[in-house]
C-alpha cells in the first residue's frame, strides 16, 4: 500500500509509489561508481548555454539528479517543489558544493525557455541546472544512467545522488524523499559536515514543536504531516476560515481537486464526477470523508462566487470550495504539487488521502466515475 512514513511528505510519497513500475521501498540503492558510466553528451541548459554533460555538470562535483518533463501533470511538479525545497535547505545549511540537475525526458517539447519557466514555479535559483538537448543524446544519457523509459508517462521518479569519484558510489533514491533527508545524503557524500545550527539561525515554530514532546509513532507521523502541509489559512464558500492541515485534513479522509468557477472546459466534467462521488458517499460525507475543491483563480473566486457555484452543483455539508489570499492559495497548491501560473492549465488529478492510516492515491478526474469511485473506496475503507 502507498503509505506515508517518517518525515516524508504524505502526498509526495504516495504520488511516487503510484507511478507504474516503481517499487514501494525508498531505501537508497547503491550502485558502484564503475557500473554507472555518465556520458559526456551535448546538452543545453535553461539559459540556452551549450554544455558537455559530464565535463560541465558532473566532473568533480557532488550532484543530485532527477528526471522530469514540463508538461507532466502528476509526479513532476512535486519533484520540482522538492528540488526547490532542497536547494533552500542546502543554502540554509551553508552547503554550496552541491549541484542540482533536472534532465528533461521530453527534449522535443522542453525548450530552454520552458525549462526556465518551470524552474521558476518552484523558486529555483542558480545552481539548479535544467537541461535538454537532441533526443538521441538525451535517450543515450537516460539509458546509461539506467532511467530510460520508452513512454515518458511511466518514467521512474528517482533522484541519483553521489560525488564524482567518491568512494560511496551513486545512490538511486525515491525522488520525493523529504528535502532534509536528501540534504543529509548530499552533505555526507560531499564530506561536508553540516553545522548543528546555522550561524544566526533561530529555531522556528516547527522546531520548538518538535522539541516539546517525544510523540509515539502515530503522533510522530501526523506531526510530520502537519509540518509539511502546514496551516495556511483558506476560506470556504460560507466565508469561514480554515487552517489547511489542522482543520481540513487532520484525522480525515479527503478528496482534493482544483478548479475555478468560470472554467468551461474540464471543470464541469470533473466537478460533475465529484458530485457523483458525493452521492456515493451518502451520509459519510461530512463525517468520515471531506471533499476539498481549491480554486486556482482566488482573485475572482470570492466566497460569494463559490457559494453560488456550490448551489449550482448542489454540494452538501462536507464539501468545501476553497479560496483565499492569492499567496496563501499558491502556497497550498505548491505543497500538493498543483500550482500553476495559468489557471487554464490546472491539474485534473484527484488526490485521495486517509490521514489516520497514511494511505494516499490519485485518480484522473476525467476518467469514468466508475473508475474513480473504487479508488476513493479503497482509501475510505483502509484501516491501516
Amino acid at each position: 500500500m502507498n503509505r506515508f512514513v517518517g518525515g516524508a511528505s504524505a502526498l509526495w510519497f504516495c504520488l511516487w509509489l503510484l507511478v507504474p513500475g516503481v517499487a514501494g521501498d525508498d531505501r537508497a540503492k547503491v550502485v558502484s561508481p564503475a557500473s554507472l558510466n555518465v556520458p559526456n553528451v551535448d546538452v543545453t541548459d535553461q539559459d540556452g548555454r551549450r554544455l558537455k554533460f559530464y565535463d560541465d555538470l558532473i566532473k568533480g562535483k557532488t550532484v543530485a539528479m532527477n528526471f522530469i518533463f514540463t508538461s507532466c501533470p502528476t509526479v513532476c511538479p512535486p519533484m520540482g517543489a522538492n528540488f526547490g525545497a532542497l536547494q533552500q535547505r542546502l543554502k540554509q545549511s551553508q552547503v554550496s558544493e552541491v549541484s542540482l540537475i533536472s534532465v528533461s525526458i521530453d527534449p522535443v517539447t522542453d525548450t530552454p525557455a520552458r525549462l526556465k519557466q518551470w524552474r521558476s514555479r518552484f523558486k529555483g535559483e542558480a545552481g539548479w541546472h535544467l537541461v535538454t538537448g537532441r533526443k538521441q543524446d538525451i535517450d543515450k544519457l537516460l539509458k546509461m544512467l539506467r532511467v530510460f523509459a520508452p513512454d515518458i508517462n511511466t518514467h521512474a521518479p528517482f533522484v541519483i545522488i553521489g560525488t564524482d569519484g567518491g568512494r560511496d558510489g551513486w545512490r538511486f533514491v525515491n525522488g520525493l524523499t523529504a528535502a532534509e533527508k536528501l540534504a543529509e545524503m548530499l552533505t555526507e557524500s560531499s564530506g561536508v559536515r553540516k553545522p548543528a545550527v546555522a550561524p544566526s539561525a533561530k529555531p522556528d515554530a516547527s522546531d520548538q514543536e518538535r522539541g516539546a514532546t517525544q510523540p509515539d509513532t502515530t503522533e510522530g507521523r501526523l506531526g510530520a504531516a502537519a509540518r509539511y502541509f502546514g496551516d495556511t489559512p483558506l476560506v470556504d464558500q460560507h466565508g469561514r476560515e480554515h487552517r489547511f492541515y489542522s482543520d481540513l485534513i487532520r484525522g480525515r479522509v479527503i478528496v482534493i481537486n482544483t478548479f475555478f468557477t468560470s472554467c468551461t472546459s474540464v471543470c464541469p466534467a470533473t466537478m460533475g464526477s465529484l458530485a457523483k462521488v458525493q452521492d456515493w458517499l451518502g451520509d459519510r460525507l461530512g463525517r468520515e470523508v471531506f471533499i476539498l475543491s481549491i480554486s486556482v483563480d482566488p482573485r475572482n473566486d470570492t466566497p460569494e462566487r463559490l457559494a453560488a457555484y456550490a448551489r449550482d452543483i448542489q454540494t452538501r455539508a462536507g464539501w468545501y470550495l476553497l479560496t483565499g489570499e492569492r499567496e496563501n492559495v499558491s502556497q497550498v497548491l505548491q505543497k500538493i504539487g498543483q500550482f500553476t501560473e495559468n489557471r487554464d492549465s490546472h491539474s485534473n488529478v484527484f488526490i485521495i488521502g486517509n490521514d489516520p492510516t497514511g494511505l494516499w492515491k490519485k485518480a484522473l478526474g476525467l476518467a469514468p466515475v466508475t473508475e474513480i469511485i473504487p479508488i476513493v473506496a479503497s482509501v475510505v475503507e483502509d484501516r491501516g
